[in-house]
């Protein structure tokens, strides 16, 4: 679990550098990229890494929310099975875009960019095999996704709450709450079903900071609310 966290880490960060390029303005590929010239194959890459890691966004808000990114802060992400496998398939197809470019004739910088997308995408590929999403209670902390690091109460935590639009967003999350707790509890019952339950001694460990409510971050929020609201 420590190495996933520390991959999730460096490959978000690399993401991140790689997105912030400026971005580029051809979106279509050449009809042979492998004849295409050097610029030609880096704006392909550069739509390929913008494309996925803005899908990454949308369909886990809670990263997004992670890296201070306010744009989905109103909603959580969608735990259905047929997202997780919209998911999977999207992944499948930018590794499949990747794998039609030649490496080789990049540069250094671009080589390395080009090599941990792509180990990205294979990680998240292979990692899907054994269903993760399943495992939605760790020890790290209850009620999470496996590519963002936040549970939904340390999403309370880094939350803004500076404008009226970040309060709506809140309050629409907490609306939404409800249906998120569902498609986790619907992942659980999968996991029993199919025995893919986390270990015993791992499960124990849980228990204390569920007991903890009158704690929660939930309330903290609350609490910061009526504050301001009396001002």
């Amino acid at each position: 679990m420590t190495q996933h966290i520390v991959v999730s880490l460096a490959v978000t960060a690399a993401f991140a550098a790689v997105t912030l390029a400026p971005p580029c303005t051809a979106s279509a590929a050449p009809a042979n990229i492998s004849d295409a010239s050097p610029e030609a194959i880096k704006t392909r890459l550069d739509r390929i890494y913008d494309d996925a890691w803005q899908r990454w966004l949308r369909e886990d808000p809670t990263l997004a929310t992670s890296i201070g990114d306010s744009r989905y802060n109103d909603r959580w992400p969608d735990l259905s099975p047929a997202a997780i496998e919209k998911t999977n398939d999207a992944d499948q197809a930018a590794l499949a875009a990747l794998g039609a470019i030649d490496s080789a004739a990049l540069g250094s910088p671009d080589r390395l960019n080009y090599d941990v997308v792509k180990f990205e995408f294979e990680r998240r590929l292979t990692l899907a095999r054994f269903k993760p999403r399943l495992w939605w209670i760790t020890q790290l902390g209850s009620v999470q996704t496996p590519n963002s690091l936040q549970t939904s109460s340390e999403i309370a935590e880094i939350s803004p709450f500076a404008t009226v639009r970040d309060y709506e967003n809140w309050i629409a999350r907490l609306r939404g709450f409800g249906a998120y707790l569902d498609q986790g509890t619907e992942l659980l019952k999968i996991a029993v079903r199919e025995k893919r339950t986390q270990p015993r001694v791992i499960m124990l460990r849980i228990k204390p900071g569920r007991d903890s409510g009158g704690q929660s971050l939930f309330h903290a929020v609350r609490a910061h609310t009526e504050l301001h609201l009396r001002r």
